[in-house]
């Protein structure tokens, strides 16, 4: 199953699964080649997961596929999972999808995700969404979404045209997606689809972060001339609290899975560095302690870990254990590595890589191994952000 550790090797598949041709019960009947194709579908998202492998003989497998087409306008499929020894349905996986040809595929890699989610405790992230700041073609940054395929590569869809200087995306719990934009001449926070900014405290609040169940949030903002971290209700932005008053530069917060601790960055011990805090503003302690700069964490989703940046000559991404203060390199190599963000399942790291004139989009494990670059577009990208599943991020 799922190892404990995110640094732990990854364990491949869980085990294997075979896909049984779909049966047509429908009333006029369907192609034989429509429900080869459909099987091929269901195959692809299943194996596309990382958790499960196929296997052609079903004798051979762990676990047996069921589909039956009940209906052909509009599609609809009842898929069933047994167990290839006992021949009992796993009750919680029977699972019905209805709709047109064209948007069975996403249907079909929703069914996978929920599968990933029952077998090893975390929902799949095949269709994922991602946003992040880029360089638009009228040389402003503006920022855009991404859906997230292992196989694939991203096409990034703009939302906003400010025209101005707009960045450090991030999901409200809706999976909106909120920005810092400087199209008013100052640095307010804006929600995908408002009008008006969600907040807009200070003259500059930057790096909104909600809590997983997106009850509170967090961000930058300017209190007595000074980098503060602020507490906002996450529904309505409403300002509660500022959490840090120190003289110190303070940014970059985020959330612990639980919701209860805040991680962030802050230069009161002369760089920047990372500190923890309860929610409340308390207890205020230094984390990092390897090297002389460290910025951008992103905390992982299930553990104590934080992925973040540290600067010696290079930027790199790390990955630190709060609990073993144990700091581990991913990134070595030519080139900025900047701007980590956990996928929903904590099983991989996104984080962007300058190398000359480009800015591109990275996935690595967080071992290390496996490093894929998501885009292969000549943009530059900047502060990528993944969102969390059933929550923000």
């Amino acid at each position: 199953g799922i190892c404990s550790s995110p640094l732990a090797s990854d364990p491949g598949p869980l085990f294997s699964v075979s896909v049984l041709p779909f049966v047509d019960a429908t009333e006029n009947g369907l192609a034989r080649a429509q429900l080869s194709k459909l099987r091929e579908v269901l195959e692809h998202q299943v194996r596309k997961t990382g958790y499960f492998s196929i296997a052609r003989t079903p004798e051979v497998s762990a676990y047996h596929l069921k589909s039956l087409v009940y209906s052909s306008d509009p599609l609809s499929i009842r898929i069933d999972v047994t167990n290839s020894v006992t021949g009992l349905s796993v009750r919680d996986l029977s699972f019905r999808i209805s709709g047109s040809v064209q948007t069975m595929d996403k249907m079909l890699m929703g069914f996978a995700n929920r599968m990933s989610g029952y077998f090893s405790g975390r929902e799949g992230i095949l269709g994922s969404q991602i946003s992040v700041a880029i360089k638009s073609a009228w040389g402003k940054k503006e920022i855009a979404r991404l859906d997230y395929d292992p196989e694939a590569i991203a096409e990034p869809r703009l939302l906003t045209e400010d025209r101005s200087l707009a960045i450090l995306p991030s999901f409200n719990p809706d999976g909106m997606v909120a920005y810092t934009s400087f199209k008013s001449g100052k640095a307010l926070i804006y929600l995908e689809g408002q009008a008006g900014p969600f907040i807009s405290l200070s003259q500059m609040n930057t790096g909104i972060k909600w809590s997983p169940d997106g009850g509170l949030c967090a961000c930058t903002t300017i209190v007595d001339d000074n980098a503060e971290i602020s507490l906002f209700d996450g529904t309505t932005g409403k300002y509660l609290r500022t959490l840090t008053k120190h003289p110190g530069i303070d940014t970059s917060p985020d959330w612990s899975s639980d919701g209860e601790k805040i991680i962030f960055v802050s230069d009161r011990e002369g760089s920047p560095q990372l500190f923890v805090m309860h929610k409340d503003g308390s207890d205020q302690k230094r984390v990092s302690h390897h090297g002389s700069y460290n910025t951008s964490p992103s905390w992982h989703p299930y553990s104590d870990h934080i992925a973040y940046v540290s600067r010696s000559g290079n930027f790199e991404s790390m990955v630190l254990g709060l609990k073993s203060g144990t700091a581990k390199g991913l990134t070595r190599g030519d080139g900025d590595a900047e701007d980590p963000s956990w996928s929903p399942d904590g099983r991989r790291i996104l984080f962007t890589r300058s190398n000359g004139k480009r800015k591109d989009l990275f996935v690595i494990r967080p071992n290390g191994h496996e490093l894929r670059q998501i885009n292969t577009d000549d943009r530059l990208y900047y502060n990528p952000r993944w969102q969390r599943r059933g929550g923000a991020r």
